[in-house]
């Protein structure tokens, strides 16, 4: 879940919402792709960080009972690979592109984390990889062209990502989104509005 808290509460955002926010900003980019690639990569967009109930997770709560914004570890000693192997599944079930999108996009996610010294996570992720690279080989796909369709991926991730947690700067100042599928940066700004 994305939390921000507020004069009122907590503005609570589930990643369901995220992902179709982020696979919203994907259709409006200007990406040359067929549309037997298109289309899963819209649904792995969307569905990127599914595989749970957020609102049904007892882990959503902090010790004091708040919402858990997703950046806030649980305190748990093992890697929940229970959501992951959800989210493969679901996404296995789709098309193959779907699961080399999403298994690379945890991959981007848990590989470099506290979490990557568990056991059970570094199996998962070393099986992943294996299931990428065999992916890559029924698909007939260069690793070039599948980093360029997860940098679009990571890309709408990344901007719906500072939409949802109310990055975007004022006065003009430009944030770094991510680096686009064509290897560019690219910023995001709040234009100055004159009404009056």
């Amino acid at each position: 879940m994305i939390v921000l808290s507020n004069q009122k509460g907590w503005k609570i955002i589930n990643q369901r919402s995220h992902g179709l926010l982020a696979a919203m900003i994907a259709y409006q980019y200007n990406i040359d792709l067929s549309n037997d690639i298109l289309v899963p990569t819209l649904i792995a967009i969307a569905e990127h960080d599914d595989g749970v109930a957020e609102t049904r997770e007892d882990k959503n709560l902090t010790d004091a009972g708040a919402p858990r914004n997703f950046t806030v570890g649980d305190s748990a000693k093992k890697a929940d690979i229970k959501q992951k192997l959800n989210v493969m599944e679901m996404a296995s079930a789709k098309s193959q592109l779907n699961a080399l999108l999403t298994s690379r996009h945890i991959d981007f996610i848990y590989s470099d984390t506290d979490e990557a010294s568990d056991k059970k996570l570094k199996k998962f992720l070393k099986d992943q990889a294996i299931n990428r690279s065999n992916i890559l080989k029924n698909l007939n796909i260069n690793k070039d062209f599948a980093q360029r369709l997860y940098r679009f991926v990571e890309w709408c991730d990344a901007f719906s990502l500072l939409i949802c947690l109310d990055r975007i700067q004022p006065e003009g100042r430009r944030m770094e989104i991510s680096e686009s599928p064509d290897s560019e940066l690219n910023f995001l700004f709040r234009r100055k509005c004159d009404f009056g």
